[in-house]
């Protein structure tokens, strides 16, 4: 499951499968099996995961054994095109346990308790480690190939998706007196929204085309997580937004993305979400959905690209 999960040209195979059956009468749709395949097994592998981190006093098991490159990310000084497509992978694997707990989660809607519970969240330094080693190398790496190019998504998903998956701990486990994982996601975010500017400021130096490209990706990836969490109606992004619409800021807006950030400031969260439960799980499981769906058409617009360009 590891190994078909974590790897790029999965989605691409099961696509190819399905068009030489041409024979067989399905309602199965090439595009989304293989996303719905990799999202089901995903929630059986974070299960797998949660329950192997409980035979140990320390919930680092799992960690330890199946993904150890998590605890040991390359320096910078390190940084090369195989290192920063390794962390690449990684970042993807991560987004699918995650798709799969929060799925699993939504799904049997556990009333107050978290089932699959496979990344603890001490682990939040290393996965931000993760994302700004990519956030570091983007302008440099970028123009190297479609999955280089691909590393900002995946990166702004695995954030999301990370935000969300503190927050359901937080609000299953944690106290007044025991705030672990809001902390964890607050210190994570202090952690990567420095390097989102960075980056920012990276597309400032040169007025070549390219790096306005650069920048205008930053905004638009940024911006799609903002309303991301907005729509889950996120606790951190009440805490960050201040900050975050700053950022935004920092390059100038025109049409669409104008248009955008204005619905994001004019934001209200409707009153049935705040007080319904059921209303929260159903938002959840449509955004999980929708992420589910990106992923997947990246994985394989990517593995396309790999393979065209190995050929």
């Amino acid at each position: 499951m590891i190994s078909f999960i974590g790897d790029i040209h999965s989605l691409t195979r099961i696509k190819q499968n399905l068009r030489s059956e041409k024979h067989l009468q399905t309602d199965l749709s090439e595009d989304t099996l293989g996303a719905q395949l990799k999202g089901g097994l995903a929630q059986f592998l974070a299960l797998e995961f949660t329950e192997l981190n409980k035979s140990k006093d320390k919930d680092l098991r799992s960690i330890q054994k199946y993904m150890p490159w998590l605890s040991n990310l390359p320096s910078n000084a390190q940084q090369g095109a195989k290192e920063f497509v390794d962390c690449i992978d990684h970042i993807r694997f991560l987004s699918w346990i995650l798709i799969g707990s929060l799925t699993h989660s939504a799904l049997t809607r556990n009333k107050g308790t978290v089932i699959s519970y496979p990344i603890p969240i001490t682990c939040g330094n290393y996965i931000g480690e993760h994302v700004f080693y990519i956030l570091n190398g983007f302008a440099e790496h970028s123009k190297t190939s479609a999955i280089h190019m691909s590393s900002l998504f995946h990166s702004f998903i695995l954030c999301q998706l990370w935000t969300m998956y503190c927050e359901q701990i937080h609000h299953a486990y944690d106290t007044e007196n025991d705030s672990s994982a809001l902390n964890s996601i607050m210190e994570f975010w202090t952690r990567i929204t420095p390097g989102i500017l960075q980056l920012l400021s990276q597309t400032k130096v040169d007025n070549d085309k390219y790096f306005k490209e650069l920048a205008d990706m930053v905004i638009l990836h940024f911006l799609s997580l903002i309303e991301g969490l907005q729509e889950y109606n996120s606790i951190v992004l009440a805490k960050f937004f201040p900050i975050w619409v700053q950022v935004l800021f920092m390059s100038p807006l025109q049409g669409d993305q104008l248009k955008r950030v204005k619905q994001c400031l004019n934001h209200q969260t409707s009153a049935e979400i705040q007080l319904n439960t059921n209303a929260n799980y159903s938002i959840l499981i449509k955004c999980l959905q929708r992420l589910q769906y990106k992923v997947a058409m990246i994985e394989m617009q990517s593995s396309n690209a790999a393979q065209l360009y190995n050929s």
